[in-house]
């Protein structure tokens, strides 16, 4: 089924989205303060990218989500985005934060691609020690350069003991009408310091191939 009518209404409805994600901006009186979220992340081997995320919270609203990923490769080809969302459900054992973010991609192979990306970020805990988490980006294409993409970023269910976590995840990656790209992992995460929490992925990639990602963010305030 061709997705160009979805495509179509999707870009018709994208200046409400944004409006609404400006007009449900927090009060002024929620304006100090806030957290914010520094991530760094890279990989090695047939995976190697390089990643760059500032996030800033202000209660249930996050108020700015900037960041940058490249694949090793940043003359032909890099993305930058900016975005904002909320803390849409929060419960005793879960919450779900929705984005909408714009993408732009930059390099020789990008062709000035534009993006209109959600976010969905769901984590949930399961008993005193099981804890899952999942990430799903869908890219909607603004301009012609663009194709429609579909990211499960993560998708993990770990276990905590001592501070430390370990556990199984998978991550899913599909451009355009192309096949599903399949990619499960194993992750470890050390207990938080002062220095932030790292994380370990070993993921196995389309192709027998495999990669290790090194993951690192940090809280400042709040």
């Amino acid at each position: 089924m061709s997705t160009a009518p979805v495509i179509a209404r999707t870009r018709r409805l994208l200046p409400l989205l944004f409006a609404l994600l400006a007009l449900g901006s927090p009060p002024a009186a929620a304006q100090s303060g806030g957290t914010t979220l520094g991530l760094l992340r890279t990989a090695t081997g047939d995976g190697a990218y390089h990643y760059a995320q500032i996030i800033h919270e202000r209660g249930r609203w996050v108020a700015l989500d900037a960041g940058y990923i490249d694949f090793n490769s940043p003359g032909d080809y890099f993305e930058a985005w900016i975005g904002s969302g909320v803390l849409a459900l929060a419960g005793e054992r879960g919450i779900l934060i929705t984005q909408a973010n714009l993408v732009r991609a930059f390099g020789e192979l990008a062709g000035g691609a534009l993006y209109a990306q959600g976010f969905f970020l769901a984590k949930l805990r399961l008993s005193d020690r099981l804890v899952s988490e999942a990430a799903y980006l869908p890219y909607i294409p603004l301009n012609d350069a663009g194709d429609v993409q579909h990211l499960l970023e993560r998708a993990k269910l770990e276990m905590e003991f001592s501070g430390w976590k370990a556990g199984v995840g998978y991550g899913a990656y599909r451009f355009a009408d192309f096949d599903w790209q399949h990619k499960p992992f194993l992750t470890t995460t050390a207990p938080p310091s002062r220095l932030g929490t790292f994380e370990v992925w070993l993921q196995r990639l389309p192709g027998d191939g495999q990669t290790v990602q090194l993951r690192w963010v940090r809280a400042f305030g709040g």
